[in-house]
């Protein structure tokens, strides 16, 4: 349920983003469409019907060719065909100067691009009643393919145009039928095809928009989370400690995590009381890696904090005692645990006192050459509850000129030149 629900968050956000973006190129699109289809419909109606006053009847075939104007048509049908025309004109120039003059909003604007088809059409069906023409939505088929080109359009929303334009045909055509002949059933049943070249159109738009967008979208959202992921380094990496290169005991590391983030960690702090002669150190990998480990090496920071904050004494075994306790009661129900070397350098006793959880062997290089190693000696932290937990802890033999070789298992994972594991020997 957890992922389902991350998942519809992220499909909300794209499709908010999408329908704004969308809706902010409607705002641009509408008016150059109006625009230019405005004049392309006024050179048409100039060449149909100033070119039908200006011919001869006795000299030309019963329609103009390329302009559709009958010759023989009555006055009445004349008239009515010349006033849808102009109405179409007025319509066009009415809508371009509200949508230009007037602040309207964006939402509504889809409303408006989808009627205008609708209100073109209503026009030319409702001259079709009165004169005869089987195909009156063609010019209207011309007009939603244009509009499709121009506007982001969905399918569904070409679609839904094109058809209320064909539902309002038949009616006009079987009502009409009576007076102007029997309605033509098969130009009735070939309507919806009309629908088809702005549809087609708007569906490769929509389709090549919408990968688009996603490839953007995804590419900004890549920035952002880098860019945020680089300032969670810097808060992450603040957190580790200083190295220590003056004193009786030097301290020095280096972090390198498979990610831009990850779950190793390290603390270290010197007794205050003990002028730098004792030093805790604890090693800690949290299962997992990236972000989700990073957070909770930030937990267990804290916690180690509070408990050499009560007591800068605290022996190794016993902080990973509390340790495995805050790990089993806050983050194994997450699937979450660790693994941990936890020791304290004593100069006075020139000893190592340590305790591991599951952590793999740390090495101690004495000075004369030697090898000795620091085996695991508990479990994985947070597995077992702390009743039954036991760091059994151990000392070793630590002098002057000795070394302390330790690390997490991304060191033995990592891969030479012929990509062989480099492993623990």
């Amino acid at each position: 349920m957890k992922k389902k629900h991350q998942t519809s968050l992220y499909t909300g956000e794209f499709r908010s983003e999408f329908e704004a973006d969308t809706t902010a190129l409607l705002g641009r699109r509408l008016s150059s469409f109006l625009k230019l289809w405005g004049w392309v419909a006024v050179a048409l109606f100039l060449l149909r019907w100033g070119g039908s006053l200006l011919m001869r009847h006795d000299l030309l075939p019963a329609r103009v060719p390329f302009l559709g104007t009958p010759l023989d048509w009555t006055l009445t049908q004349w008239i009515v065909s010349l006033v849808a025309d102009a109405v179409v004109l007025i319509l066009y120039g009415s809508i371009w100067a509200v949508v230009r003059n007037v602040r309207i909003p964006r939402s509504r604007l889809l409303t408006i691009s989808i009627m205008l088809i609708i209100a073109e059409g209503a026009i030319r069906v409702l001259a079709a009643g009165v004169v005869p023409d089987s195909w009156p939505v063609w010019k209207v088929m011309l007009t939603h393919a244009v509009a499709a080109g121009f506007l982001p359009w969905s399918p569904l929303q070409a679609l839904r145009s094109m058809l209320a334009v064909a539902i309002l045909n038949a009616a006009v055509q079987v009502i009409a039928g009576s007076h102007l002949g029997a309605p033509e059933w098969l130009a009735i049943a070939l309507t919806p095809l009309a629908a088809a070249p702005g549809t087609g159109i708007a569906w490769l738009k929509h389709t090549r928009r919408l990968d688009q967008y996603k490839i953007t979208m995804l590419s900004r959202r890549y920035g952002e989370f880098r860019r945020e992921l680089l300032d969670a380094r810097k808060i992450h990496e603040a957190i580790f400690p200083q190295a220590i290169t003056s004193g009786p005991v030097r301290f020095w590391y280096e972090y390198e995590p498979m990610r831009a983030i990850g779950g190793d960690f390290v603390f270290a702090q010197s007794c205050p009381h003990q002028q730098g002669r004792v030093l805790n150190v604890v090693l800690v990998d949290v299962t997992g890696h990236g972000i989700s480990a990073a957070l909770t090496v930030n937990r267990l920071h804290g916690e180690l904090e509070r408990v050499y904050a009560e007591n800068p004494d605290a022996e190794p075994g016993e902080v990973l005692s509390l340790l495995n306790r805050y790990i089993h009661l806050t983050l194994a129900k997450h699937s979450v645990f660790a693994t941990a070397l936890c020791f304290r350098v004593n100069c006075d006793s020139d000893s190592i006192d340590f305790a591991s959880a599951g952590h793999p062997p740390a090495f101690i290089r004495a000075i004369d050459g030697t090898v000795h190693d620091m085996e695991s000696t508990s479990i994985l932290l947070g597995v077992s509850p702390h009743a039954e937990f036991d760091p059994a802890q151990q000392s070793i033999k630590f002098g002057p000129g000795d070394a302390l070789l330790a690390f997490t298992d991304g060191a033995m994972e990592a891969r030479d030149q012929a990509g062989k594991m480099l492993g623990t020997k």
